[in-house]
């Protein structure tokens, strides 16, 4: 597939912060009420990532059978050009069906701070989120839920077309 526009960018963007806002908004709600539409919102998200999937795949499919190579050589092809795997050979030249990654595998550290960073920016937005409840209410907002809504529905929205942009001008 080609670069990503920047209509798909903010299209992307409106998707995530619409839902974002809308588990948000739906605390509202009763338990029962609130979990029904919750797992739909689930629903739809992986309905939508299954659909998004499968048209990425019938590309690849298509430009695959326009080069005349199957699926699985594309792929072998594309990852021994990127240096992403070696196929492992003995001392006599055979195969010995091992796989080598040629590149820098990724570290243990560099996973354990990346995990690190997303449990402390998940413990980090939802104490944000309670002290602002918590100033809607005591300001007296007639919805603080639905106000809190909006302000994650904003932050989220701004939040995910700046990465999105990042990974672009970084793909260049």
């Amino acid at each position: 597939m080609g670069a990503v526009t920047y209509p798909q960018i903010l299209a992307r963007a409106a998707v995530r912060a619409g839902l974002t806002g809308a588990w948000v908004a739906a605390g509202e709600l009763a338990p029962a009420r609130r979990r029904a539409v919750r797992a739909g919102m689930i629903a739809a998200r992986a309905v939508a990532s299954f659909e998004r999937g499968a048209f990425e795949r019938g590309a690849f499919e298509r430009d695959a059978s326009e080069r005349g190579t199957s699926e699985h050589g594309a792929f072998e092809r594309g990852a021994s050009e990127h240096g992403a795997f070696d196929r492992g050979t003995s001392e006599h030249g055979a195969f010995d069906g091992a796989r080598r990654p040629t590149g820098e595998p990724p570290s243990l550290a560099f996973g354990a701070a990346a995990a690190t960073l997303v449990v402390t920016s998940i413990v980090i937005q939802r104490r944000l989120e309670k002290r602002w409840l918590a100033r809607l209410a005591a300001q007296g907002h007639p919805h603080p839920v639905r106000g809190l809504a909006w302000r994650v529905t904003m932050i989220d929205f701004a939040g995910s077309v700046a990465a999105q942009l990042l990974a672009r001008s970084r793909a260049r």
